[in-house]
C-alpha cells in the first residue's frame, strides 16, 4: 500500500481541527494487518493514488461505502486508530493534558489544608470497624 495512501486514510478518519493536530501530525498510523480494509477503501475510491489525491467528499463517501460493507474490520480500524491519536504527545499537548508518565516524580498534590487533621479524628477515635 502506498504511503500516500495510508496517510490519506488516516487523516480523512482523523482530520484535526484548529487546537488538535490530524492523524498523520500526531503519528498515527496504519497497521500493516489492515491490508483487506485497505484494499476496499482503495477500491471504493476508484484506486490508491484516486483515494490519496481525491477531494475530502471522495475519500469520506468511499469510508462510509467500506463501513456499511465491512463494519466490524471498520470499527476495529477507528478504534485502533483514536487509541494511537489520544495516547501521542502531540494530542496531549494539545489538550493540556501531561504526557509524561506518572512515575517516579508522581502527579502533583495539593497540601492537606489546616482542617484536615481535625476531620480525620473523629475517624481515628473510632479505630477499627470491621470484623475479625
Amino acid at each position: 500500500m502506498r504511503r500516500d495512501f495510508r496517510r490519506a486514510v488516516v487523516d480523512t478518519i482523523l482530520p484535526g481541527e484548529a487546537s488538535l493536530p490530524s492523524g498523520t501530525a500526531a503519528g498515527v498510523a496504519i497497521a500493516d494487518g489492515d491490508a483487506p480494509l485497505l484494499a476496499a477503501i482503495a477500491a471504493a475510491g476508484g484506486g490508491e493514488a484516486a483515494f490519496a489525491g481525491g477531494a475530502e467528499a471522495l475519500r469520506t463517501e468511499a469510508l462510509r461505502q467500506v463501513e456499511r460493507e465491512m463494519p466490524e474490520a471498520f470499527r476495529l480500524l477507528v478504534a485502533s486508530l483514536l487509541a494511537d491519536y489520544y495516547d501521542s504527545p502531540t494530542t496531549l499537548a494539545a489538550l493540556g493534558w501531561r504526557s509524561a508518565p506518572p512515575q517516579p516524580s508522581g502527579h502533583a498534590m495539593s497540601q492537606n489544608d489546616a482542617a484536615l487533621p481535625t476531620l480525620l479524628e473523629r475517624a481515628r477515635r473510632r479505630g477499627e470497624v470491621w470484623r475479625r
